[in-house]
């Protein structure tokens, strides 16, 4: 019950057929993926959080090709 946001992450799997796209604003950095992610969650250290300025930075990890 401490870490809703954890939770609720994890729960919204990726698809194994899904493919996400993706990239950062200046579109200097583009990406591609496709199947299960094989970790998924939150962060709130002071790093994430002073990139994203948001108090928490969701993310998502894949195997690379």
């Amino acid at each position: 019950a401490g870490k809703p946001h954890e939770a609720s992450a994890r729960s919204a799997a990726v698809q194994p057929q899904a493919v996400l796209e993706g990239g950062c604003l200046c579109g200097a950095v583009r990406y591609r993926v496709s199947g299960p992610a094989i970790d998924s969650g939150t962060c709130h250290c002071r790093t994430c959080r002073k990139a994203s300025s948001a108090p928490e930075l969701p993310y998502a990890q894949f195997l690379l090709s």
